[in-house]
C-alpha cells in the first residue's frame, strides 16, 4: 500500500496465553504479527497469523483435531490481543 509503513515480527506464544484451551496434542507454531499505518487515516492496523499442528495419535478424527487446534489458536490470539491493548495501547 503506497504511503503505508509496515513492521512484521514473529514470536513464540507464551504457554500461559492459551492455558484455557491447552490440549496435550496441540503445538502452537510461532505467531506472526504485522503492524501497518493506514494510508488514509491516522491509525495503526494489525494482522495476526497463528497456526497449530497436531502431535497426537493419527487415528483421531480430523474434525476433532481441527477443533482442538482451532480452540488453542483462538484462545492464544484473544489473549495476545488483550495483553497488547492493556500494555501498549495509548488512548
Amino acid at each position: 500500500m503506497p504511503g503505508a509503513h509496515m513492521l512484521t515480527f514473529t514470536f513464540d506464544v507464551p504457554a500461559n496465553a492459551w492455558k484455557e484451551a491447552a490440549h496435550p496434542h496441540v503445538a502452537l507454531m510461532p505467531c506472526s504479527m504485522t503492524l501497518r499505518t493506514s494510508g488514509t487515516e491516522p491509525k495503526v492496523k494489525y494482522y495476526t497469523e497463528l497456526a497449530a499442528r497436531w502431535t497426537g495419535p493419527a487415528d483421531v478424527p480430523n474434525v476433532d483435531k481441527i477443533k482442538a487446534m482451532q480452540a488453542a489458536a483462538e484462545a492464544a490470539l484473544a489473549e495476545l490481543v488483550k495483553l497488547t491493548k492493556e500494555q501498549w495501547l495509548v488512548v
